[in-house]
């Protein structure tokens, strides 16, 4: 209820219309049902919508990595960036990237398939796809330099290890 930044601890709620910066070198983690966001350092993101139908967010920088293990059909999943709307198809592990002056958006699917949708059309990328996306109407950036796996990535994997762990164990 309160237009002024604030540290958070663990554990706590999030709700719709909850803004969230993670100072650079920091890592935070949200879960939404059978959806899992994280964001790296340097990372500023919005919660536009969060029920039992929707989790949407708005990404204005930095990075963020999407886990969706299931994807029932009344339920959905959208990222908003000042580029695009990114909108799963099926549970799958996807990371987008928004650059700093938020001019560009870079799209990594790790597994599954999703929907872009620009101002004037849309596309589907699907696995192993990567493509950058300048503007509003999904132009292509072009190729650029793509970056290497980082600490993000490592993180994320040992995250999705320890997941799946302990699903395991709760079977």
């Amino acid at each position: 209820g309160s237009d002024e930044w604030a540290a958070v601890g663990l554990n706590r709620p999030i709700t719709t219309g909850d803004r969230l910066w993670v100072d650079p070198g920091g890592r935070a983690e949200l879960h939404a049902g059978t959806t899992a966001v994280r964001l790296g350092g340097g990372t500023a993101a919005t919660i536009l919508n969060l029920d039992d139908r929707a989790t949407q967010v708005k990404l204005t920088q930095g990075t963020l990595q999407l886990r969706v293990r299931a994807l029932p059909a009344d339920q959905q999943v959208e990222v908003d960036t000042p580029n695009l709307a990114f909108v799963p198809r099926e549970p799958g592990d996807y990371r987008i990237d928004v650059s700093p002056d938020g001019t560009s958006t870079l799209v990594t699917m790790r597994h599954g398939s999703a929907v872009l949708y620009g101002d004037t059309r849309s596309i589907e990328l699907a696995r192993g796809q990567r493509m950058r996306f300048a503007g509003t109407d999904l132009a292509d950036a072009g190729q650029g330099s793509y970056p290497a796996p980082d600490s993000f990535d490592q993180w994320r994997s040992e995250e999705h290890t320890s997941e799946l762990q302990s699903r395991e164990t709760i079977s």
